[in-house]
């Protein structure tokens, strides 16, 4: 359809100049021709024979537009909290090592002043204290393996925000020997804390 549009106006075309070039030799031969009125038929052919423009919903039904399929992707999972503060460990290891080792430093001597001792004999102090017995002998056996060690603040940001809580468990021998023999265990928590740059350590005593 369009292609004849487009042959139609060449013919057009072709017969306006035609015209043209007939009117200049009649011109020439003294004969009145219009000029303008021929051009203007002739434009106005042109115009009518001009192929009609397409509409939008031509356009679109004529064009073979590809299906688009999204390809599918699998969202990453949040980072598990314990791998991120394994990530934190590795990053700070050395830092963390010095502080727990300071930290338990602290905690014993504190320990050696909360109790007077004799040798591995309790002789007064908060452990001793714990069992309520006149003339009664606590002797130290031994700690427990389990000790937990947690570094709560590292201080990064700020030296006196260091938190580090220490749990241990002690072994000890109490004559006259006691009833239930679960009291000759003793649970020391101690808590770690900042203060102008010293660690400050303090104790907490409980009978299993």
């Amino acid at each position: 359809m369009e292609e004849k549009g487009v042959i139609v106006t060449v013919l057009i075309v072709a017969a306006v100049l035609a015209l043209m070039n007939i009117g200049i030799l009649m011109n020439q031969s003294n004969f009145d021709v219009d000029e303008v009125a021929i051009a203007e038929k002739s434009a106005a052919l042109v115009v009518l024979n001009m192929p009609k423009a397409l509409t939008m919903e031509e356009i679109n039904a004529g064009l073979n537009i590809p299906e688009i399929i999204m390809p599918e992707f699998e969202v990453p999972k949040a980072l598990d909290n314990q791998k991120l503060d394994d990530v934190w460990d590795i990053l700070n290891e050395e830092d963390i090592e010095a502080l727990e080792n300071m930290a338990i430093e602290a905690c014993t001597e504190e320990f050696l002043e909360d109790n007077e001792m004799d040798g591995d004999e309790f002789e007064e102090g908060s452990i001793y204290d714990l069992f309520e017995l006149e003339d009664a002998v606590v002797e130290f056996k031994k700690e427990y393996n389990d000790r937990e060690v947690n570094v709560l603040n590292l201080g990064l940001d700020e030296e006196d925000d260091r938190l580090v809580k220490i749990t241990s468990e002690i072994k000890v021998e109490v004559e006259p020997d006691l009833e239930d023999e679960f009291k000759a265990k003793v649970y020391v928590v101690c808590d770690v804390t900042s203060d102008d740059g010293d660690l400050e350590a303090e104790l907490v005593y409980s009978l299993a």
